[in-house]
């Protein structure tokens, strides 16, 4: 008997934000010999192989020539300066029709991996009705798995709100995986210049 087949998962990389606190493209910043944006692309292709979109905006022409992926690969959010929101609306519109699921990673938290990744792919795929998100501290949030069925919720987001909003709304059918290699986001410079000096993380709540 051939076994049933694992629902596929569409990863979408957000890296169109213009690092307004960073002072320069954040996403251009270097972390252990490699930019943050190649990190969170490879935390991506690592996890779910060519399953992965990359949504750019603000710094585009520059981020485009650090890295060799197909064009189809790479989405440009003409509305990046509305907020965040708008990145997930471009990228869960290109989610292959073969995916079950989205992926939602943050192009800013440079220790989220492949591995720190499995067992969040792991909770959605044992309970694929349910969206699936990152614990770290007293937060929840990103990365985050949601489904097929949210997919038009999420479309509906405007502005600078996350998809935190929606986990909220359907609490009863939100699961939460401890992830605290995602409590680290770079913001600001001296949050980079913590993660090359090796500094004790997540940050306290």
């Amino acid at each position: 008997m051939t076994p049933p087949a694992v629902p596929k998962v569409c990863a979408i990389v957000l890296a169109a934000g213009a690092s307004k606190r960073f002072g320069s493209c954040k996403q251009l910043a270097m972390l252990g010999g490699e930019t943050l944006i190649r990190r969170a692309v490879s935390a991506a292709s690592d996890t779910l192989g060519s399953d992965f979109r990359l949504v750019l905006g603000a710094h585009a022409a520059q981020i485009v020539t650090t890295l060799e992926l197909p064009p189809g690969h790479i989405l440009m959010n003409p509305d990046w300066a509305e907020g965040i929101a708008s990145s997930i609306r471009v990228g869960i519109a290109q989610v292959p029709s073969d995916c079950a699921a989205a992926l939602l990673l943050l192009a800013d938290q440079p220790y989220v991996t492949q591995r720190s990744l499995g067992p969040l792919i792991g909770a959605w795929r044992s309970a694929p009705e349910m969206i699936v998100a990152s614990r770290y501290g007293l937060l929840t949030g990103a990365p985050c798995l949601f489904p097929r069925w949210s997919f038009p919720a999420l479309l509906g987001l405007r502005g600078d709100s996350g998809a935190r909003t929606l986990m909220e709304r359907h609490a009863a059918r939100t699961l939460t995986v401890a992830h605290p290699e995602a409590a680290m986001d770079i913001d600001r410079p001296e949050e980079l210049a913590a993660c090359a000096a090796n500094t004790p993380y997540p940050r306290p709540p």
